[in-house]
């Protein structure tokens, strides 16, 4: 009872405070409490004699009230935190010190208990600890990149940023923001854009890129808050959002429709296709980009940016050659393509291995590597190495279809490794189809208009080459009376004459005149030829020699053989002709020298393709293509057109006659052949000449005739239209010993024949006269005179009368304009038989 007075009077003066002070003695009694006591545990008369341990329960089972106390009267003195639970009071949150106190009029130590109620800041701890909780589970949850960052320090980051930029929290908080950005601009930019907005709209939304561990760049649109708008430097709230996926959509879409326009657009192919290479390149931003299509049996390049003159001439040709040059083919007879565009384009790939596609591409990001690790057995035949040695590293070759058919190829390069990924390889693939789809429709809407054209251009020759033929048919008799009379002006002149000279310069201009109308002959398909079966390589390879001649030194002949090409019939002298006049433009189109290219190949109409020849007559069968190539200026677009008409040309006046290709024109009909032409303005010209092939070998060469005048003594009746050259033709006959009956035109040489008792051995006619023409007048002196033979004359060829049913097939015929000697020897040739 001392000790309870003594403590409560010691401590009166606590008890205005606000805080529940209490005293306990070593048995647990309060020996002194406060009114904020009271208040605090609610006690009372009733209560105030229980022992603590009864009055007031901590929470924490630690925390043994009694071993606390205990421990106090030990240590002298306890501070920490407490939930107490009093008999009526619910549970509360205390700051409590507890401290021993020692007085002298104490009997024994007893414990002072000061206790703070610290709800509400308990309180406040939960909320704020909740809200902190619920703040993690949100960085934790959300599919966005959440982060804060100070003064443009990193402070905080979720594990969405952690794994877009494949870098730890540890290793992003603490640093600057700017190790999250490829470039200086990058960083600068953000900063500078997004505090813009943030002072105006209060949230700051930009598009940059960042830099992930593995230097990969990623698109990301950030979107910034502060945490006090009035305070930015208390930091900002930002969100990260990876948008590389849906920029790569948009920009392949864009690319897309951009291309899909340009298929569309109307206007020259190749300007076409150059707008869609560059579009391609600033995509993907590779330094080379190309395009081969198909031509003829080979794929060069079409157009093409970024590659080297010098690499494009060498690699324009993919076509696989032996030693001597000569391309290699299958057992189907197509050609081998060599290198990986080869395997691409033939489908020879193995999507097994990692350098090829599902789709049929070709892609690698180290040209090195791959040479150097793969096996020769797994590159494809021909491998040439270019594109390695001229430092391609990055190398996608995409096929161009058509339905199931490889018309092109689209080839991308650039001199950095690992350029290309898969994904961009089939981006590449589908904008290939489109290409392939677009250019097979372009060339079949090409094949109509080149069809159409090729009707027209048949009509409008036709009709010319028979105003040439008829005008040719003239002036050969012309040229018979000229020739024939300046013959025997010239032989009966004495050696000595000066005049023999001048008769001889008029022989000379009569047989100028005379090659002049084999040409119009030649074009209008009405020349005299002998066609035989014949060795195209053989010709060609006699005619070498002639033909560097007429070159020069500075083009460069070559001349690639196919010995499996065939024989073809035509008249050796006419291949000379289209070889000389062939050569000839080539070496005008080519000024400062080049090269001049002559192949001969087997060509199969089943090989044919949408930029084959377009001609019906190439749809079946096998022919013998003739190609003569020249590396010269090439042939403009609107010349194009018109090469092969008459009296066409680009040459000055005098310069050329206009009838060399026209001449090729008409042997190469007259041959049941077709001529193609391909040309693009500095890249020289290609002539395509098809002829059917023939299996049979050709006979030996028929020895030259001697050119000894024969005599004879038999009747020969001669009728002839024009005056001059029945008179000529007379007077040659007679010469050579024969009896000349001669008649203006048919009916009056069937008279002569009515007034004539004796023999009539030959009958010497022209096909085309008035009143009665040569056949029908040979039919009516065959009648009454079983025995005649007949020997037909014309400005026109044999063939080509045979055609139109005047003439049987090889009647024998002596073509104008003729000499002394040829006209005697084809007499006695007939009258011999």
């Amino acid at each position: 009872m001392a000790d309870r007075e003594c403590i409560q009077a010691y401590l009166q003066p606590l008890s205005l405070l606000d805080c529940a002070v209490l005293a306990i003695d070593q048995d647990f009694h309060i020996l002194y409490q406060n009114p904020a006591a009271n208040r605090m545990y609610a006690l009372d008369t009733a209560t105030a004699n229980l022992p603590i341990y009864e009055l007031i329960r901590v929470e924490d089972p630690e925390m043994d009230p009694r071993e606390l106390i205990a421990s106090v009267l030990d240590s002298g003195a306890w501070k920490g935190i407490a939930n107490h639970e009093g008999s009526t009071f619910d549970s509360i949150w205390v700051e409590w010190s507890l401290k021993r106190l020692d007085l002298p009029e104490l009997e024994r130590p007893c414990i002072v208990s000061i206790a703070w109620d610290i709800r509400e800041r308990k309180q406040t701890q939960e909320a704020l600890r909740v809200r902190e909780e619920t703040l993690q589970s949100i960085f934790r949850a959300t599919p966005t990149g959440i982060g804060v960052v100070v003064h443009r320090v990193i402070q905080r980051v979720n594990q969405q940023i952690c794994e877009m930029l494949g870098r730890s929290a540890e290793e992003l908080v603490g640093q600057n923001a700017r190790i999250l950005y490829p470039s200086d601009q990058d960083y600068e930019y953000v900063g500078d854009e997004k505090y813009r907005q943030i002072s105006t709209r209060g949230v700051g939304s930009v598009e940059t890129r960042w830099q992930r561990a593995d230097s990969k760049i990623i698109d990301v649109r950030l979107t910034s808050t502060p945490i006090d708008r009035d305070d930015l430097a208390g930091g900002v709230t930002f969100t990260a959002l990876d948008i590389t996926a849906r920029k790569r959509a948009a920009r392949k879409q864009a690319v897309t429709i951009e291309v899909l326009e340009l298929l569309n657009r109307v206007g020259d192919e190749n300007s076409i296709i150059r707008d869609i290479l560059l579009v391609l390149q600033n995509y993907v931003g590779c330094k080379a980009v190309a395009l081969r299509l198909r031509d003829l049996d080979d794929y060069p390049y079409f157009e093409a940016s970024g590659l080297p003159v010098d690499f494009l001439r060498s690699e324009t040709s993919i076509k696989l050659r032996d030693d001597a040059g000569t391309p290699q083919t299958n057992e189907d007879g197509a050609p081998l393509l060599q290198c990986f565009c080869g395997a691409v384009i033939s489908g020879r790939i193995d999507p097994t291995l990692p350098h090829y596609t599902p789709g049929g591409s070709f892609w690698t990001g180290c040209t090195t590597e791959l040479m150097a690790t793969n096996p020769p057995e797994q590159l494809p035949p021909g491998t040439r190495h270019r594109c390695c040695a001229e430092g391609y590293e990055s190398l996608a070759l995409v096929p161009l279809r058509s339905d199931a058919e490889v018309i092109g190829l689209l080839q991308l390069a650039d001199t950095d490794k690992n350029r290309f990924t898969a994904e961009t390889v089939a981006f590449f693939e589908q904008i290939g189809a489109s290409i392939g789809i677009a250019l097979a429709r372009a060339q079949a809407g090409a094949q109509r208009l080149a069809l159409e054209h090729q009707l027209q251009q048949s009509q409008k020759m036709e009709a010319i080459g028979r105003l040439a033929g008829g005008v040719a048919h003239d002036f050969n008799n012309l040229l018979t009376a000229i020739f024939g009379y300046s013959q025997i002006v010239h032989d009966a002149l004495d050696e000595a004459d000066p005049l023999r000279r001048d008769v001889a310069e008029i022989e000379e201009a009569a047989q100028r005149a005379g090659e002049l109308t084999k040409q119009l002959l030649s074009f209008s398909r009405r020349q005299d030829h002998s066609p035989e079966v014949i060795d195209p390589n053989r010709v060609i390879a006699r005619a070498e020699k002639m033909l560097r001649r007429i070159i020069g030194e500075d083009v460069a002949l070559k001349f690639i053989r196919d010995d499996n090409a065939g024989f073809l019939e035509i008249d050796p002298g006419q291949l000379d002709q289209i070889l000389v006049n062939l050569s000839v433009n080539a070496r005008d189109a080519m000024p400062r020298g080049g090269q001049l290219l002559i192949e001969t190949t087997r060509w199969s109409a089943s090989a044919t393709s949408i930029l084959e020849p377009l001609d019906p007559k190439l749809r079946s069968g096998e022919f013998v293509r003739l190609q003569v190539s020249d590396s010269g200026e090439g042939i403009p677009a609107d010349v194009l057109p018109h090469i092969f008409e008459p009296f066409f040309t680009t040459k000055g006046a005098g310069e050329g006659t206009g009838l060399g290709l026209a001449t090729i024109y008409g042997i190469v009909s007259q041959n049941q052949g077709v001529i193609e032409t391909r040309s693009n303005p500095g890249r020289g010209a290609t002539f395509s000449l098809y002829f059917p092939r023939i299996e049979q070998a050709p006979k030996a060469l028929n020895q030259i005739p001697s050119l000894e005048i024969p005599q004879g003594r038999e009747t020969i009746l001669l009728a002839e239209d024009d005056n001059a050259l029945r008179g000529l033709a007379k007077k040659m006959l007679t010469r050579c010993g024969y009896r000349v009956l001669s008649a203006a035109d048919g009916d009056e040489a069937y008279r002569i024949n009515q007034e004539t008792a004796d023999a009539i051995d030959l009958l010497v006619t022209d096909v085309v006269m008035p009143n009665r023409n040569g056949k029908e007048l040979y039919k009516s002196l065959l009648r009454e005179r079983p025995d005649i033979r007949v020997l037909y004359m014309s400005g026109h060829a044999d063939t080509t009368i045979a055609h139109h049913g005047v003439l049987e097939h090889n009647a024998p015929f002596l073509a104008k304009p003729f000499t002394h000697e040829s006209l005697a020897i084809k007499v006695r040739e007939v009258l011999d038989r």
